[in-house]
């Protein structure tokens, strides 16, 4: 009997797992552009400070 109920709910299980998955796709997505966008601002400024630094 537990064999039975377990194979039923591992469909189950999965769904919400691929659910929860692809429900946060487009957060994930979102998030990484973000972090790039501000590690480039971050390297632009660091270029920017070494060079002020060398041209006083």
């Amino acid at each position: 009997m537990t064999w039975i109920l377990l194979l039923m709910m591992l469909p189950i299980a999965g769904f919400l797992y691929w659910a929860g998955f692809y429900a946060t796709k487009d957060m994930r997505i979102k998030k990484n552009a973000m972090r790039l966008e501000q590690a480039n601002k971050n390297l632009e400024r660091q270029r920017l400070e070494k060079e002020n630094q060398e041209n006083p």
